[in-house]
């Protein structure tokens, strides 16, 4: 317990400078380029962004700094987003039969979205879900139900740092070895979260069929964690290990990752109901209906969220483009 509050010190040490460092800045190239697995060919260019005059709709990019090896997820997009605002990077391109070369700049403005409002809420929901671990395994480390609370809070603070960070990247920066690294472990916070439900807060002796289920959830997520962490090594090591990655494993991914939330979230509903029906105390009822009613709550806020996010055109497909939405 002291160990893991600890290293959640250093790790939300270490997030806030960076947080500070980029502000409500976008980070914009200005222009779009097609699908990654097919030849980079410009798509569309801002008007008034960095890349306005220089570049045009229909542009091949052959050579971006001399780099020419654009195959499978590995793109224009993977080479200059580790560049900052006010980068200048040289392109040569073929447009009409003639090769070009332009040098552009990386872009920078104020962003038209709120920044430390949001910053700040995910960094307090983060010292808020520390302070739940450390309370619950300083009252109760004797108890299996109390450990899972400890254990699913603890990292649930690690995922709400790494959330803070996802703002910075929505606004174009890249996400850093922090951010990716803190993205692994949000399978399991889910899962630990999930478990310490289904043992909340009475809950009867598990029968065959339950047990099953955990095993096949634990399963689920270990398989999800591990393409979890194959689809994050390129972009926490070497950046040209993406050309070793097919241009559908995005997709593949991503489908694997809802899946696997699905998958929680029913399991959530299903041991909230079994245990409620369970139950007969007063006290122990009540317990469940605020640990369901809270749950309701945050995944009803998400569902807004997405779909805002969705009537406003706004997925926010970082790897997909290079532009800022």
């Amino acid at each position: 317990m002291l160990c893991g509050a600890a290293v959640w010190v250093l790790v939300f040490v270490a997030a806030v400078p960076v947080l500070l460092e980029r502000g409500p800045t976008v980070r914009d190239p200005g222009w779009l380029y097609s699908a990654p697995g097919t030849p980079p060919r410009v798509t569309s260019v801002a008007p008034h962004g960095a890349a306005a005059g220089r570049l045009e709709a229909g542009d091949r990019i052959l050579s971006i700094d001399g780099e020419t090896r654009y195959r499978g997820l590995y793109g224009p997009d993977w080479q200059i987003w580790r560049y900052p605002p006010g980068a200048v990077y040289h392109v040569r391109l073929l447009r009409r039969g003639e090769i070009h070369d332009v040098e552009l700049r990386i872009g920078a403005r104020s962003s038209s979205r709120p920044y430390w409002p949001v910053v700040w809420s995910f960094l307090f929901g983060s010292v808020t879900f520390a302070g739940v671990a450390w309370l619950i395994g300083w009252q109760r480390p004797d108890m299996a139900t109390a450990r899972l609370g400890w254990m699913a809070s603890q990292l649930t603070a690690f995922v709400y740092i790494g959330l803070a960070l996802e703002v910075s990247q929505t606004n174009g920066w890249h996400p850093g070895a922090l951010l990716e690294t803190l993205r692994l472990i949000g399978d399991w916070h889910l899962w630990l979260t999930w478990w310490f439900v289904a043992e909340f807060p009475y809950p009867p002796p598990p029968g065959r069929f339950r047990r099953s289920v955990r095993i096949g959830l634990a399963a689920f997520c270990a398989i999800a964690w591990a393409m979890g962490v194959v689809f994050e090594l390129p972009i926490l090591g070497v950046p040209s290990w993406g050309t070793l990655l097919p241009a559908w494993w995005m997709s593949a991914a991503h489908g694997a990752e809802t899946s696997f939330r699905a998958a929680i979230g029913l399991a959530v509903a299903a041991v909230l109901i079994h245990n409620y029906r369970a139950i007969r105390d007063p006290g122990a009822r009540r317990r469940l209906e605020i640990v369901g009613g809270a749950i309701a709550f945050g995944i009803g806020a998400i569902a807004v969220a997405e779909v805002v996010s969705w009537a406003q055109h706004r997925d926010m497909p970082i790897l997909a483009n290079l532009a800022t939405l």
